[in-house]
């Protein structure tokens, strides 16, 4: 009896905890959300949660919500919000947002939640459970071969730090995320050999990629062994900087431009599934054409 007695207390306890909490203005639990998540040494990660944060915040103005305590924001609330995303929002060409954006929006509202109910700021997480909707089948695809001598070609002559990305991209795998974090000094043409640490990688694991031998004599023509060995690659403007990365969307846009340029000079007759990743697709298939192994390959 003793025992349950303390039981109760505890409860009681956690009760009148969750009370105090649930009454912050939701703004203001916002912000306590945000700060945990932005603990995170990923500029990726803090840059999404303070974007999904801000856009939740105009969306809670707009609606007259922004006084409310944190636990008047219940299930229906949420849904209300993500209603609002899949009709109203845009995506940044002004279209409307695909399932897989709307997908992404609910695992991140959850995300943040998740810190208040941790917190006791809530008894449940108001994004929980809400079905997710089928995503669409990616556009992207390999280039054509007659498409990516062209490409190529035509990046080479009107853009020389693109033709690098897509050179690290197509030959050695690596993801335009790991790219803006890419230092001279991982680069090690003598070896053959890019190192990323966890820091730089998806997976945040130490990972050693092979520079194919072929490439190798390509990347000595950019003369990155005469620039300081902790500047980033592709800093501002694309150009070798010591603090400053390009923009999350620089590579992609500069090489969607170049497409765009070349269908209106047909150059092209189509560019539809095109992106600067369907140059890792592509990488891929030629390697498995010259015979590399298919395990082999996937770890690459």
């Amino acid at each position: 009896q003793e025992k349950m007695k303390e039981w109760a207390d505890v409860a009681r306890q956690n009760e009148m905890v969750v009370s105090a909490q649930g009454n912050t203005n939701i703004l203001d639990a916002l912000q306590v959300a945000l700060k945990f998540k932005c603990t995170s040494d990923r500029e990726h990660t803090r840059i999404t949660y303070t974007s999904f944060t801000n856009i939740f915040t105009e969306w809670l103005r707009l609606r007259k919500w922004d006084l409310l305590p944190i636990s008047a924001f219940d299930r229906q609330k949420a849904k209300l919000f993500m209603d609002y995303v899949l009709l109203e929002r845009k995506d940044r060409h002004g279209n409307a947002v695909k399932n897989r954006t709307y997908n992404n929006y609910l695992i991140n509202m959850r995300a943040l939640f998740y810190e208040l109910t941790e917190r006791n700021y809530l008894k449940e997480n108001p994004f929980a459970n809400h079905k997710p909707r089928k995503e669409e089948q990616k556009l992207r695809h390999p280039f054509e071969q007659g498409d990516s001598t062209i490409i190529a070609r035509y990046v080479y002559l009107h853009n020389r730090p693109v033709y690098l990305a897509i050179l690290l991209i197509s030959h050695c795998g690596l993801r335009l995320s790991e790219l803006r974090r890419l230092r001279v000094r991982d680069i090690d043409l003598d070896r053959g050999l890019i190192v990323l640490g966890g820091d730089q990688t998806k997976n945040k694991e130490r990972a050693f990629i092979t520079i194919p031998n072929t490439v190798i004599p390509t990347l000595r023509k950019f003369g990155l062994e005469n620039v300081p060995a902790s500047h980033l690659v592709f800093g501002l403007g694309l150009k070798p900087n010591p603090k400053e990365c390009c923009g999350r969307n620089t590579i992609s846009d500069r090489f969607r431009e170049m497409l765009q340029a070349m269908l209106k000079a047909n150059m092209l007759k189509s560019i539809e599934g095109y992106t600067a990743y369907s140059w890792k697709d592509t990488g891929a298939i030629a390697m498995v054409k010259a015979g590399m192994d298919i395990l082999a390959l996937q770890k690459h």
